[in-house]
């Protein structure tokens, strides 16, 4: 199936294949924008600390980053992709968690095709199990 993704890269596979939006967010990058130094919700607040902060400048830049929701760490983004699965016509099985097991999820949008993923986080394992959907 390909490169195993994983955090930031995982959530934004997902949101991209279900059409979910990103938030984007003003942040002070390094040169090749692989980190961020600080974010903030609006222009002018980056814009006003960039300029009261000019020894950043050298290695930083101001730009902007978009951010998907964390869908593989927060249970409560996972099952968005849940609900969104449901709607797309995905029957959705989730089993586990008992005495401190595995889960399992399984999407299946028809008698002929499945994707199931197993492993202990719950939203990494749905997150997982859909992208893997989405991709059939």
């Amino acid at each position: 199936m390909g490169v195993e993704l994983t955090g930031r890269e995982l959530d934004k596979a997902v949101a991209e294949a279900l059409g979910f939006k990103p938030c984007v967010v003003w942040a002070v990058l390094n040169e090749d924008e692989s980190a961020l130094m600080i974010d903030f919700d609006r222009e002018a607040e980056a814009r006003k600390w960039w300029d009261e902060h000019p020894s950043v400048h050298k290695n930083h830049h101001l730009g902007t980053l978009d951010v998907y929701q964390p869908y593989s760490e927060l249970i409560d983004a996972a099952m968005r992709v849940v609900e969104q699965m449901r709607q797309r016509g995905h029957e959705v099985q989730i089993q586990g968690g008992a005495n401190g097991g595995g889960w399992s999820v399984t999407f299946e949008p028809d008698s002929q095709r499945r994707a199931t993923s197993a492993g202990p986080s719950l939203p990494d394992v749905i997150c997982r199990a859909a992208r893997q959907a989405l991709l059939k």
